[in-house]
């Protein structure tokens, strides 16, 4: 236990490496110099005051966990020019209103949570997030997000939202979003005063849809949206190049047939009312679908 304050400090060109049984408890620093290089492979739990792990290199590996929780904060990674990782295998996690984890030009292969109102904190360039990283929980994201592969999941094990704030937002390679809907509750990602476009990508981001419930006909579900400011949303979902396009979700085995809808400054779900069941198995529904699709043309 680091208790009120402990601190770790390498001075030179040294490597550290906390094994997959050391435990870190309390208000602690852990910090290096040029050339040194440190590595968590055990537990780092910032639980009072500011912390700080930073080092030229600084990783957090396969196996390791960085938590902050009752209020505390914590810098992970610094200066300008540092590599700072969180590997495949690897948990950062900030839980509860007023606690916060500062990712410094972060590279995400592992597993970002904020949760219950917890704060990622982007500083110096963007979060970016690899092919293996997961971003996750129903907290808060502060900075800038390049989705460049990997899985945004809103909610922890239910239901919920994750906030960006004052973030630019870009997907740039194939990437998925996790979308659970709950009878008439989704998931959803909200943007406040976005820097930029929110940008999804041409066809870059999958949308993974899970029912929870049998879904409710006629019931809307806003999956993305710009609460405050900001320029608006572009791009399309794989697959789901038009706004009005159907595809299905599965519940119990069963597939339920939904609507995707592209909007200024949201994306919704719509689950169409039993009247347009009816038509899905007619010529009449295909030529309206036809003159529908042409005349965005």
């Amino acid at each position: 236990s680091a208790g009120a304050y402990g601190q770790i400090y390498l001075n030179g060109a040294y490597s550290l490496t906390l094994g997959s049984t050391t435990s870190l408890t309390g208000d602690i620093y852990l910090y290096g110099t040029t050339g040194s290089t440190i590595i968590n492979q055990g537990a780092f739990n910032q639980t009072s005051g500011t912390g700080y792990f930073y080092a030229p290199t600084a990783t957090n590996a396969s196996g390791g966990t960085i938590t902050t929780s009752a209020g505390s904060s914590l810098y992970f990674g610094y200066y300008t020019g540092e590599t700072t990782t969180n590997a495949a295998g690897g948990t950062i996690t900030a839980t509860g209103a007023g606690t916060y984890i500062y990712l410094h030009s972060l590279i995400n292969q592992g597993i970002l949570n904020a949760q219950n109102s917890g704060t990622l904190q982007v500083t110096g360039n963007a979060l970016s997030n690899g092919a293996t990283g997961v971003i996750s929980g129903n907290g808060n994201i502060n900075g800038n997000l390049t989705m460049a592969g990997g899985t945004l999941d809103p909610g922890i094990s239910s239901v919920g939202n994750l906030t960006f704030i004052s973030s630019a937002f870009a997907v740039t390679a194939a990437s998925t979003l996790n979308i659970e809907i709950n009878g008439a509750t989704s998931d959803r990602l909200i943007f406040q005063t976005p820097t930029s476009v929110v940008d999804i990508g041409s066809g870059l981001l999958n949308l993974s849809l899970s029912l929870l419930s049998v879904p409710t006909p006629g019931t809307t579900y806003t999956i993305l949206n710009i609460a405050s400011g900001g320029t608006g949303i572009t791009g399309r979902f794989a697959g789901l190049p038009n706004s009005g396009d159907y595809f299905t979700a599965m519940f119990a085995a069963t597939p339920y047939t939904m609507q995707i809808f592209y909007l200024t400054n949201s994306i919704t779900i719509a689950v169409p009312e039993p009247s347009t069941y009816a038509l899905l198995g007619t010529g009449l529904f295909l030529l309206v679908l036809r003159r529908r699709r042409h005349s965005r043309a």
